[in-house]
């Protein structure tokens, strides 16, 4: 009887098993609605998944409480689908990181996906435009496994940092190396030790065009980046750029983007006390910093000539000159702005049997969401491919130039900052005080007398306003980035080339501290100019085909000159004679700093790559690094002191 009663426990516990879970049934196709043969149909945070058939169809048992299918394919974007009512679902889902046959690799090498012992991840270029942002790195986020993006700020123009390989150094830069084309190219932020701070500037990656590119090669392991030396430790973005076609008439490409930016989150703030002390409430002009005033629902505006408050003075209900009541004042939400992006590209491309051209232009206009942050950038680009001696001699040449720049807001932690001043307003005092356009009118942030209208009577912290309009950060940056590549086809087995990039570009910037600003409250003016260039050239010999039947052979070999000269003159005016006069002319006293800093690199390299019978491979790589840096004057000079050797085998 035990056992007959346990036998039919167990069927009813199998059944309510089965009854609890669910069959769910679908097809995943591609954009175009061909089907993914093979697919991935996994239901999330479970073991329980399928693969889709020769028709793109599948079939999955979805236990009880499982809320979400996690559906991926190579070639293609995972996609997270909820599960709703309905057992048939179909998913629809759109490139994304594509591992193609043929990938680019360290120095513009192409070589087949499975002829490499290491991981490659390439992301084409439509999922980088289509990414609507302002950064080529913002554009990479989240669209290949490990690679770290950082936004510095929210503020327009803000430069992102990229991080590949982890913190490869505590103190120096852990951001991976950019290289377009098959040649470097500079991407530093460039700060001034002397300067405050505090200002979002742009890195050099700004610079690129996102609309422009036509794969991101993302490289991280000391295989994949060996061939670029001491600069490849920390990673490398390879990036190659759009050209023309061959065979194809006059193509004209014309696009444009609008996005708009809100701030989504604010810190809470307390709305129940005003500025003062025990209940007492203390106006701006006494210059008292703390919120432990009366109660704000129990209190008047008076209506008087005051020079902090159109509204007047703040006084109780059982004040005579009690006129209007109270409303507290929202200093963060009224701040923030709606910001904007809107860019417009327009290429012009063809290409006949033997030559390509492409021209390019690309404006870029942000607002941030603090008022007169501004980033523009504009770029005009000129490519162009050309073969001569029955296809044995190429040529391919590129020309990019750069205007970008913008004006900065100074938002650091600093009494000059915009955060301080911002964040710590009472909600009894109007930093815009009543205007409409706060940022434009100056007495929201002046006084009658000429010093600044802000909550603690001049003192304490710039008001909002007075920050974005009297200690205004600009840069202007007019940047070269060119290249040209020769190459000749002796044969399959040798192939010559020559590779020489150039980087030249000015970082003009100018902070401005007004007369009475907090920081600087005689004012002053900070002139920092940098200019950056750069050489990288290369020598290659290479070549490959088959050893017989079973074996395969491809080489590289060559050498390397990389150079940078980098000057910075950093001209501080302290002392302002006359307010609104922005010129260094205008100052007391002049401080000037003159820093160069240059390297010199000189490198060989090779790589082996051996086939067995289409399926195992064997790739060996070398480079040797000299390098100027580390010559030490006091000694005599030899050669291995400054090398670095960097091998590696897959």
């Amino acid at each position: 009887m035990k056992k007959l009663l346990l036998v039919f426990a167990m069927f009813l516990f199998g059944a309510g098993a089965i009854l609890a879970q669910r069959t769910v049934s679908g097809t995943v196709t591609d954009e175009n609605g061909e089907p993914l043969i093979g697919a991935s149909v996994l239901v999330k945070e479970t073991t329980t998944g399928t693969v889709t058939d020769i028709d793109g169809q599948f079939t999955v048992d979805v236990p009880e409480g499982a809320t979400t299918l996690v559906v991926s394919y190579t070639g293609y974007s995972t996609e997270e689908v909820a599960l709703g009512a309905s057992n048939v679902i179909d998913i629809t889902l759109k490139e994304g990181v594509t591992l193609e046959t043929a990938v680019v690799t360290a120095l513009g090498i192409q070589r087949d996906e499975k002829a490499i012992g290491y991981a490659v991840q390439q992301v084409n270029g439509d999922d980088i435009s289509s990414a609507n942002t302002v950064s080529v790195l913002d554009a990479l986020s989240g669209k290949a496994a490990g690679v770290q993006i950082t936004q510095a700020s929210g503020a327009a123009g803000a430069a992102s940092r990229i991080v590949l390989r982890g913190q490869t150094s505590f103190n120096g830069n852990n951001e991976a190396l950019m290289v377009i084309d098959g040649v470097r190219i500079d991407n530093s932020e460039n700060h001034s030790e002397r300067s405050l701070g505090g200002v979002a500037v742009s890195n050099r990656a700004m610079d690129i065009n996102p609309d422009e590119i036509e794969s991101v090669t993302v490289l991280k392991g000391a295989a994949a980046t060996a061939l670029y030396g001491v600069d490849g430790a920390r990673g490398v973005i390879v990036i190659t750029t759009k050209k023309g076609k061959k065979g194809t008439g006059v193509s004209v490409d014309y696009s444009t983007d609008y996005t708009i930016s809100e701030v989504s989150l604010l810190p809470r703030f307390q709305n129940k006390y005003v500025q003062g002390v025990s209940g007492t409430w203390l106006g701006p002009e006494t210059g008292w910093p703390l919120s432990w005033g009366p109660l704000a629902d129990t209190l008047f505006w008076d209506g008087s000539d005051y020079d902090y408050d159109k509204n007047g003075r703040i006084v109780g209900a059982s004040d005579p000159s009690a006129q209007t009541p109270f409303t507290p004042y929202d200093p963060a939400h009224d701040f923030f702005q709606r910001g904007t992006m809107w860019s417009h590209n327009l290429a012009l491309s063809g290409g006949g049997d033997n030559a390509t051209y492409r021209f390019s232009f690309g404006r870029t206009d942000q607002s941030g969401i603090v008022p007169k942050n501004e980033f523009e950038r504009t770029n005009l680009g000129l490519s162009s491919t050309a073969d001569f001696f029955d296809n044995r001699l190429h040529a391919t040449t590129s020309i990019n130039y750069i205007n970008s720049g913008g004006r900065r807001i100074q938002q650091g932690s600093n009494i000059s900052g915009l955060g301080l001043g911002l964040y710590r307003t009472p909600i009894s005092f109007d930093n815009g005080n009543g205007l409409d356009d706060p940022e434009d009118d100056p007495s929201s942030y002046y006084l009658p007398n000429g010093r600044q209208r802000n909550y603690r009577g001049g003192g304490g912290y710039d008001n909002p306003y007075w920050v974005v309009a009297n200690n205004p950060f600009r840069d202007e940056v007019n940047r070269i980035i060119g290249t040209m590549r020769l190459a000749y086809d002796f044969s399959p087995w040798a192939t010559l080339s020559t590779t020489i990039g150039t980087d030249f570009y000015s970082d003009v910037r100018k902070q401005v501290y007004e007369i009475f600003s907090r920081s600087y409250p005689t004012g002053t003016i900070i002139d920092d100019e940098w200019n950056y260039r750069q050489v990288d050239a290369y020598l290659n010999l290479s070549g490959g085909g088959d050893l017989g039947e079973d074996f395969s052979l491809g080489y590289n070999l060559g050498g390397n000159l990389f150079q940078y000269n980098e000057k910075n003159l950093y001209t501080q005016g302290d002392g302002l004679n006359f307010p609104g006069f922005t010129e260094l002319a205008n100052t007391t006293s002049i401080t000037t700093i003159n820093t160069i800093d240059r390297q010199k690199t000189l490198s060989l390299f090779g790589s082996v790559d051996l086939g067995f019978r289409n399926f195992l491979y064997l790739t060996l790589t070398g480079r040797n690094d000299w390098i100027s840096t580390l010559i030490v004057p006091t000694k005599d000079f030899n050669a291995s002191d400054i090398g670095v050797f960097y091998p590696s085998a897959s």
